[in-house]
């Protein structure tokens, strides 16, 4: 498989596809996904979700309708486009040997700071798809899970791994940004709103460790509109 030139890629690592299990669970991954071109992945649901994600980390998703989308319906070009102010947002403070930094993970603008790996994986049932940033110089891993629940509507796994030898404390600051008001019409799916999470003081002592920071279930109040 050849690589498209990315700024995020991994000099010397090539993109590679392989089945991988974890979790308890068969996924498809793809090793230094962002050496890849963009490309549209859609998350399947066993009720009446949709859920269309860009290799990028941009997305639209929402019950039923594009009325009634909870991310705005908008066509591929521009989803790819979006991960930067749509969907999930991550800040982590690391702190390890008294040399506070910032990391976050996925975005392109910070990238340069540290050496860094994008993997995708998918489920074989198509109902789950994880994306995961490796961070070489901070020996962490972060990734996180899109899935649905017909009760919660769209959840979003997060975990971070300390695969170094050292204990490090972080600070957790996450969030979902441009989600749409109930009701918004079609035309004007552009209102944008941030819901963030803070989380602080966690450390991991141990390695290679997984610790959970949020299992974030994302639906409006009121009835369902299948219900409707």
């Amino acid at each position: 498989m050849q690589r498209a030139i990315s700024a995020g890629y991994r000099a010397g690592e090539l993109v590679s596809g392989e089945f991988v299990t974890f979790g308890g669970e068969r996924y498809y991954a793809i090793r230094n996904v962002d050496g890849m071109a963009p490309f549209f992945i859609s998350v399947i649901s066993s009720a009446d979700h949709w859920l269309f994600v860009s290799s990028t980390g941009g997305l639209t998703a929402g019950r039923v309708s594009p009325e009634t989308a909870l991310f705005p319906y908008i066509p591929v070009d521009r989803v790819h486009e979006s991960f930067s102010h749509t969907g999930p947002k991550t800040v982590l403070r690391i702190s390890a040997d008294g040399h506070p930094q910032l990391w976050e993970p996925f975005n392109r603008d910070c990238e340069a700071r540290f050496d860094v790996s994008r993997n995708l994986y998918k489920n074989v049932l198509g109902n789950k798809l994880c994306f995961e940033e490796v961070n070489h110089d901070l020996q962490l891993t972060f990734r996180y899970t899109w899935m649905t629940s017909d009760r919660f509507g769209f959840v979003r796994h997060c975990e971070l791994r300390n695969t170094g030898k050292r204990p490090v404390k972080v600070d957790v600051l996450d969030g979902l940004q441009n989600i749409l008001p109930a009701g918004t019409p079609l035309l004007a799916q552009t209102t944008r709103a941030t819901w963030w999470m803070p989380t602080s003081g966690q450390s991991w002592m141990k390695r290679p460790a997984w610790a959970c920071i949020r299992c974030i279930p994302v639906y409006r109040t009121g009835p369902n509109p299948a219900s409707r």
